[in-house]
């Protein structure tokens, strides 16, 4: 007895393990079969119902959102709304949103004007009736709205000239794949898509890619990618990111007698350009040496092309002169002492046994003034030209620190409408060739407009050359200005004291040149235009 006792223990608990373990698995398939059949009928309900069955399938709002989709403006056109659409649509796929569910959750990515104009249409016609449209429709009311017809007439015109630029064969397919989604109509049927993105191709690819005689598009975007980078290894097209421009020619100048030309270059005539002159206020940029680019000269210290026409003047001894021009007195000799007389400038009397002075009865007033040519003072450091406005018409002033008094040319005093005053002597000038002119009168108060300040200068009628007023010594002292000379810069003080710059001409700076756009801008707004139409004689004809 006591050997069995424990062998029929153990036998016991065998037996009740046994039927535990039978009473679990009996449970477990009993749950496991309700499970399956719950499941069965579920899926029978919601293929019998439709849009049941639908609508247990579909996302949450939140499992939307964690897809990402892009936030809505309106503001970008017609690219960036395929690009939305085109961007729901993989959202939609990755979180199985419903049919139903689609606008209701595309319009919660909406902002700023795009909400705006959904809001409309939910007050038209209510939020349910709103949400419940189809999406095809909501497709199209966006393109209707931010796709109207001008802006997709637009693309047409930019698809039937759009070209793969160098080797960017990338932006090329990019581009032109955007383009046949807005514009469906020019690449429908398929052979149309081909035709169109041949067209675009280089002709270092083109005629390759033609002649491969493909019927879809995919295998031919893949062989123009080769096909591009084999001409880019070959060094018929550029790499990515690099674009052929071409250079010109650096030219150098060189002496006239020293140029030869060959004629497979023929020489080009171009117009001399026109010089405008206007007033400015001082500007402090650039100042302090020369700033075109005609090189300098070593013989005259100035900076121009071609050989130099100026030497070294025998009466003064200076460069940049010849005799003729000097402005220093004809009657020095040599060891600086004068010889002549000095009232008219001419050897062989005194002063007091001058004719002037005997036919005037007493000592005539007397000035100088040097008539020169528009070229000649460009290069004189010691003058300053421009175009400004006397009396309200444009005249050609010279500032001259050489003349002692101000002139005007007799014919240009004509247009200005004012009576000269008689003076009650005879004022004596004397011109660079050592003549002598006589004037008896003046024209006082004449207005002259100087950075849009208007100052009075007397001027006296005189015959001139190239300039149709001389301004000199009497108005520059008396208005506190001075000359800077190697910028061509007239500095003038105003009676209150505020400082004003003149820029005059200066050989070698052109015209500049602006937009018609910004033409009209400056027009009105006030500013004063001259319309001037410039011819250039031929040598022969020249005076």
């Amino acid at each position: 007895m006591s050997g069995r006792g424990p062998n029929a223990r153990r036998l016991k608990r065998k037996a009740e393990k046994a039927r535990i373990d039978m009473m679990v698995e009996r449970k477990f398939n009993k749950v496991l079969a309700e499970y399956e059949a719950n499941r069965h009928a579920s899926e029978t309900s919601g293929t019998n119902n439709g849009s049941q069955g639908s609508a247990a399938k579909g996302c949450s709002y939140k499992a939307f959102l964690s897809c990402h989709p892009h936030k809505y403006q309106g503001i970008k056109g017609a690219v960036g709304l395929l690009r939305r659409i085109e961007k729901l649509e993989s959202v939609f796929s990755m979180s199985e949103c419903s049919e139903e569910n689609r606008v209701k959750y595309a319009t919660g990515t909406l902002e700023g004007p795009a909400l705006t104009w959904w809001n409309t249409h939910v007050q038209t016609l209510g939020l349910e009736t709103a949400n419940s449209i189809p999406w095809e429709n909501f497709t199209r009311m966006l393109h209707e709205e931010y796709c109207p017809r001008d802006e997709i007439r637009k693309l047409e015109e930019e698809f039937w000239v759009h070209k793969m630029v160098g080797s960017e064969i990338g932006k090329y397919c990019t581009r032109f794949h955007e383009l046949c989604k807005l514009c469906p109509a020019m690449v429908t049927p398929e052979y149309k898509k081909i035709e169109q993105f041949i067209s675009g191709l280089p002709e270092q690819i083109q005629s390759m890619v033609t002649a491969s005689d493909h019927t879809t598009i995919q295998p031919l975007i893949r062989l123009a990618y080769k096909l591009t980078d084999q001409a880019v290894a070959q060094g018929k097209l550029p790499k990515r990111g690099e674009h052929l421009k071409p250079q010109e020619p650096k030219r150098k100048w060189e002496p006239s007698n020293n140029r030869t030309f060959s004629p497979q270059q023929p020489t080009q005539h171009r117009p001399a350009p026109a010089k405008v002159f206007t007033a400015t206020q001082p500007n402090t940029l650039g100042k302090g040496g020369y700033q075109g680019n005609s090189p300098k000269c070593n013989t005259c210290n100035f900076h121009h092309f071609g050989p130099c026409k100026k030497g070294k003047c025998t009466n003064c001894g200076r460069n940049g002169h010849l005799a003729k021009e000097c402005r220093s007195n004809p009657n020095l000799n040599r060891d600086n002492t004068f010889e002549g007389c000095f009232t008219c400038g001419k050897p062989g009397h005194m002063r007091r046994d001058c004719p002037q002075n005997k036919n005037a009865g007493g000592n005539p007033a007397r000035g100088r003034t040097f008539v020169m040519g528009s070229g000649e003072a460009k290069d004189d450091p010691n003058v300053v030209t421009g175009t400004f406005l006397l009396n309200n018409v444009y005249a050609s002033i010279l500032f001259d620190t050489g003349a002692d008094r101000s002139f005007i040319s007799t014919n240009f005093s004509k247009l200005l409408d004012m009576t000269p005053t008689p003076l009650d002597y005879k004022y004596t000038v004397e011109l660079v060739d050592g003549k002598l002119i006589e004037t008896q009168y003046i024209i006082k108060g004449c207005v002259l407009t100087l950075a849009d300040h208007q100052l009075v200068i007397d001027l006296m009628p005189v015959t001139l050359g190239s300039f149709d007023v001389v301004i000199g010594m009497d108005w520059l002292s008396a208005n506190h200005a001075e000359i800077v000379c190697n910028e061509k810069i007239v500095r003038v003080t105003l009676p209150s004291g505020e400082p004003i710059s003149i820029q005059g001409e200066r050989r070698g700076i052109l015209l500049n040149i602006m937009s018609c756009m910004k033409a009209n801008k400056y027009l009105k707004k006030g500013y004063t235009a001259i319309l001037a139409l410039i011819t250039e004689q031929p040598k022969k004809e020249r005076l």
